[in-house]
């Protein structure tokens, strides 16, 4: 959370020219916090569930990738790429300095992602693309 609070801040500055107090990012945090605590379906054990992602096949390579959008004015794209091991071999982030709709920013993530991947090495191939379904749906 304080990661994406900074984030947040660094990107209000950059994009909207407001400068936003390191006490504001302390604070947003905590507000996030307890309303996350205050929310958390997860408390009874009985509800967990054991998720694990899994990882490609052996020699195959796996990029996640996401989008955020700030709607009418512009899209971040982010992506991880994963060995079959589960070790990370690069990950980036972009914005778009142009809307578009949650699915076609999924897909243009994904897209970016293989283009710095493919550009990353010439023995990277067999990638394997993952996203959240929900989010083009």
């Amino acid at each position: 959370m304080l990661l994406w609070s900074v984030w947040n801040s660094r990107n209000q500055a950059v994009f909207r020219g407001v400068s936003v107090p390191p006490s504001h990012s302390i604070a947003q945090v905590s507000s996030l916090l307890a309303e996350y605590q205050s929310v958390i379906v997860f408390r009874d054990p009985a509800l967990r569930r054991n998720v694990r992602c899994r990882g490609p096949p052996d020699g195959s390579f796996k990029i996640n990738a996401d989008a955020a959008i700030i709607e009418g004015e512009c899209c971040g794209l982010g992506m991880v790429l994963r060995y079959h091991e589960g070790e990370v071999l690069m990950s980036c982030a972009s914005c778009l300095n142009f809307f578009l709709s949650p699915e076609d920013a999924v897909v243009e993530a994904v897209c970016y992602g293989v283009i710095r991947a493919k550009k990353a090495g010439s023995r990277i191939s067999n990638i394997l693309k993952e996203i959240d379904e929900s989010a083009v749906m």
